[in-house]
């Protein structure tokens, strides 16, 4: 028997052995070559009844299998697609409604082109009788026709339009749904372990469960447009078959029918001899997908390359793709030379059918004894009868053409369609992994966390049990070297990886290293994110003025804003107080966008958006000097003035001439420093109770960030909670956690002996890699085992 584990290292060893025996290709490891034991077989078979996540774990299919076993045909994915899209009713009934049009529109362009072939032979049989107002009446109801016609074709493409984006609305709401539902995309991209309902753990295979999960995501829009497109392009040449086959095989008898088929056939042998396109054309989507990920990575790191002089690195990583996809192309291209060639021969109106829709006019021609000859009128409709059956004739030669063009086109979609269900699967992979997380607790007085293990995504234990509570107004530094699982406490915090409980947003927010800055967006939306503000839409346009300052006049505050279409009167329910009404939207913006321009007699006038001031048009705690509550969306613009100049960062609202309504890259705009100090601007706006920060003044200088720090704790009532890889500020951090002990240990520090963090083992130092959360710069996800993490009264 071997003997029992003595580090986390071995026991990983053991349990990638036991599901190597398996044949899972979900393990990280091989097997063993030594025969297992009676008590590894025991552990096999008790690993083999255990159900649920545990399983799932070791399941041998990846997404794309999963998703050719449950949907093997095309039209099996093709359902499975629009039944996700079309889970909610009132999606339901406005995709019915929509294709009712486009059929009614369909019936309705098909019966006027057989409108439109009809007056061309009435004008042929007027101009043969020299009937010239006949002719005149003939074509004013030909251009009638044809605008009618039109008409119906554009409204069967809007309608089929419309249907494709009540689709991909529904699909991808869905989809995003999925990913964001407990930071599944986190482990899509990079899985974390799985965890049996004994607790032990289980590696899954390295990296992502789906490549470019975004990507795939950018595809969607263009799936439905396709999926449209092909509705009209299949619609409009089965209606003209389905029309116009009765009138021919009363005509021609059954050798209309017989050449139609014996085109199909052709079609088939043509599909057959051919190579196998539809996966030639899944390779080229692969291949695509690969390049423009490392083009797009490129990109947005161009610069860090050029500063770092790794233009040939990255070139040679790049041009061995770029050349496997331009010679995959040239390789699709020449395989389908022959079955292009077939087609067009066969298929083409201008080649082969051509011949066949002249023995069709001829045979009708022929049957109807239109050959045998006549004088006068008999003779002109004769002739215009054949030309009116050798025109209704070449629509379905030209139908069949269209339907064999469009199978290629289906084979592409098919391809997306895939795509986007492997991403479901994925989705779905990724959920059941998971650890159960149970409800929340909305009181925000103290952090508890009991029982949280921090497991990396080899399956190493970076910290075991952690158990400890954060009080309001007692900050805490948590301190220990790179990959002592950090980021991983701080993702559990936030609730970005699965635990029992969690607080809500509102009572813990994020500073992060690297803060996101929402593109092309207002400097006032920078920073009130993640929420959503909104304006006053509607006349009158309100912005309140809480009384006026020392040595302000009236008549001065109404020539003030009479000047920019305002008028100053006192509030209704407070005469101390008062409002200024505009007519127009712009004019209201051009009064609150820049505050340092509100200045009378050297005083600054304070201004506030009506909706959001307290009682009786107070400002007071509860009014817009408050934090704004969760779910408001009016602006708070006195706080917003105040958290700039908190992290002395107004001057940027001074220098833009649009003031809080500026609109940039602020990515290219401000410096590193200054968007640290954005995030920290808008972590005060909100007023969160506990905020975590992930070295989020790691730009700044030692006396700004000291500055920053206490001021966060005892002006904004903020307590922190600092992530750090070193001692910080200990008469400010009066308690520490200290992270990366040997075998996951940890140790809870006071402010008498908040020294350096302890430097773990070499060789476990060297083994340890973080899985990384949001805030952190990790790969891969953590297990989080018997977690609770809880905002308690």
């Amino acid at each position: 028997q071997r003997p029992r584990c003595r580090t986390a290292a071995e026991a990983q060893t053991r349990l990638e052995e036991l599901a190597a025996a398996r044949n899972s290709p979900c393990t990280a490891a091989s097997a063993s070559s030594q025969p297992a034991s009676p008590s590894e077989r025991s552990r096999r078979t008790s690993m083999q009844a255990e159900p649920g996540v545990f399983a799932d774990a070791l399941a041998a299919c990846s997404a794309g299998e999963l998703v050719q076993k449950r949907w093997p045909s095309r039209t099996s994915r093709l359902r499975a697609l629009l039944r996700v899209s079309l889970q909610a009713s009132h999606r339901r009934r406005a995709a019915l409604r929509r294709l009712l049009l486009v059929l009614v529109a369909l019936q309705a362009r098909t019966s006027l082109f057989w409108l439109f072939c009809r007056s061309l032979s009435g004008m042929a049989r007027a101009s043969a009788m020299g009937d010239l107002p006949l002719v005149v009446a003939e074509f004013l109801a030909n251009c009638l026709v044809v605008c009618l016609g039109g008409l119906a074709h554009q409204l069967m493409r809007h309608q089929a339009a419309q249907l494709s984006i009540d689709l991909w609305a529904g699909a991808i709401n869905h989809l995003q749904r999925r990913l964001l539902k407990h930071m599944a995309l986190c482990r899509v991209l990079c899985p974390m372990p799985g965890t049996s309902p004994s607790g032990r753990v289980v590696v899954r295979r390295g990296g992502p469960l789906v490549d470019e999960p975004m990507l795939r995501l950018l595809e969607v829009r263009s799936l439905f447009d396709a999926l449209a497109s092909q509705l009209c392009d299949t619609l409009v040449p089965l209606a003209t078959l389905g029309y116009l086959l009765p009138a021919a095989i009363r005509g021609t008898g059954v050798a209309a029918p017989l050449l139609i088929l014996a085109h199909c056939l052709l079609l088939r042998v043509c599909q057959m001899c051919g190579p196998n396109l539809k996966a030639l054309h899944a390779r080229t989507t692969v291949l695509e997908a690969c390049f423009q990920a490392l083009h797009g990575r490129l990109r947005k790191n161009c610069e860090a390359v050029a500063a770092n002089g790794g233009g040939a690195r990255e070139r040679s990583l790049m041009e061995p793709r770029f050349k496997a996809l331009l010679e995959h192309i040239a390789a699709v291209h020449g395989a389908e030379q022959l079955p292009r060639v077939l087609s067009t021969f066969f298929f083409d109106h201008c080649q082969l059918p051509v011949c066949t829709h002249r023995f069709l006019s001829l045979l009708f021609a022929h049957r109807g004894g239109l050959c045998d000859g006549g004088t006068g009128g008999a003779l002109a409709d004769a002739a215009c009868t054949s030309f009116l059956f050798d025109r209704l004739m070449q629509a379905p030669q030209i139908a069949v053409q269209q339907l064999v063009q469009g199978s290629e086109t289906a084979a592409r979609t098919d391809l997306h369609c895939r795509r986007y269900l492997e991403l479901l699967v994925a989705c779905e992979m990724a959920s059941k992994a998971q650890v159960p997380s149970c409800a929340v607790s909305s009181s925000g007085g103290k952090i508890r966390v009991q029982g949280l293990d921090l497991v990396s995504h080899r399956g190493e234990v970076l910290a075991k049990g952690l158990d400890f509570e954060v009080e309001a107004s007692a900050p805490l530094l948590v301190a220990g070297p790179s990959a002592a699982g950090k980021s991983l406490l701080a993702g559990a915090l936030l609730g970005l990886w699965a635990a029992q409980l969690r607080p809500p947003l509102r009572t813990l927010m994020a500073s992060p290293q690297s803060p996101y800055l929402p593109t092309s967006c207002r400097l006032l939306a920078q920073l009130a994110y993640p929420t959503v503000l909104r304006l006053p839409s509607r006349p009158p346009f309100r912005i309140h003025l809480a009384g006026l300052p020392e040595g302000v006049e009236e008549d001065a505050l109404s020539e003030h804003f009479e000047r920019m279409g305002g008028i100053a009167s006192p509030n209704s329910e407070d005469e101390r107080h008062l409002e200024i009404t505009f007519q127009a939207f712009n004019d209201l913006l051009r009064a609150v966008s820049r505050p340092q321009d509100r200045v009378i007699n050297g005083k600054q006038l304070d201004l506030e958006f009506v909706a959001q001031c307290g009682r009786n048009g107070s400002t007071d705690p509860g009014g817009a000097a408050a934090p704004p509550p969760s779910g408001d969306s009016v602006p708070r613009l006195g706080r917003a003035r105040r958290s700039l100049a908190a992290v002395d960062l107004e001057h940027v609202l001074v220098r833009e001439p649009d003031g809080w309504f500026a609109r940039r890259a602020w990515e290219e705009v401000l410096s590193g420093g200054e968007q640290q100090r954005l995030s920290l601007a808008r972590l005060l706006y909100h007023g969160p109770a506990f905020a975590v920060l992930d070295e989020c003044t790691s730009m700044l200088e030692e006396a700004e960030e000291r500055r920053l720090h206490e001021a966060m704790l005892r002006e904004w009532g903020v307590t922190p909670i600092a992530l750090t890889r070193h001692a910080f500020l200990p008469d400010l951090y009066a308690r520490s956690l200290h992270l990366g002990e040997p075998g996951g240990g940890w140790e809870m520090r006071g402010a008498s002996d908040a020294g350096a963090a302890p430097e773990p083992a070499a060789e476990l130092r060297a083994a340890e890699s973080v899985a990384g959360a949001v805030l952190g710069g990790g790969q891969h996800g953590p297990c989080l085992k018997a977690a609770a993490v809880e905002a308690l009264p």
